[in-house]
């Protein structure tokens, strides 16, 4: 159980966020061991188990590359690539390379980049819930990662945002789930898109 807290905490998908990014603007390009380093040094004591396995697995093998992976810890770390990019391809091809330094499957690729094509699309006056989704079919298009059984993300999303119209976030979580995989995760982001809720509304 979390106890209240009246201060602001910051997550380890925030402070990864944080670090991809830093890393992109200083070295001009993705270099996933440069992030995979960067994350490794931030010694975060709880983080997800599959940037948890993946950066293990780094120690190991520098030149690792996932080939599994559905969390939604690429997703969470993908919203300031959708502000780098003037170019939609850009920000998808960067996506791409992001989510795999520590996410291998289409579906979690697939939402790092649904987020970050909905973020760019608020920047570029397009609307972010149709760019998301078809940021998300792309990624299945291309078939980008190994695959995974279940229903492609751009589905989940559209019912999440058809749902938004009749129903609230609570059955959404009951729905999708509301635990930490891209299937669950990521379709309630864009409900909650979808559902005009303020930021108020989106944490409590």
């Amino acid at each position: 159980m979390h106890e209240r807290c009246d201060e602001w905490m910051i997550t380890d998908d925030t402070i990864f966020a944080l670090l991809t990014l830093t890393s992109i603007l200083e070295l001009n390009r993705v270099d996933r061991k440069d992030i995979a380093r960067r994350m490794r040094e931030a010694g975060m004591e709880r983080i997800g188990p599959t940037t948890k396995k993946a950066l293990e697995e780094y120690e190991c093998n520098p030149d690792f590359i996932p080939t599994s992976g559905t969390t939604d810890g690429a997703a969470m770390r993908s919203p300031p690539i959708g502000l780098l990019f003037e170019d939609k391809e850009d920000v998808i091809e960067t996506s791409i390379r992001v989510a795999l330094v520590t996410h291998g499957t289409n579906i979690a690729i697939a939402g790092a980049c649904a987020v970050a094509c909905a973020v760019w699309a608020c920047l570029a006056g397009r609307d972010p819930i149709a760019e998301g989704i078809e940021g998300a079919r792309e990624i299945e298009k291309r078939g980008c990662g190994s695959k995974h059984s279940g229903t492609l993300l751009s589905y989940l999303i559209e019912r999440a945002v058809e749902m938004s119209a009749d129903y609230e976030y609570t059955d959404a979580i009951r729905f999708f789930g509301g635990g930490i995989e891209t299937r669950e995760a990521v379709p309630c982001v864009f409900f909650m898109l979808a559902k005009h809720l303020s930021f108020e509304e989106c944490v409590s």
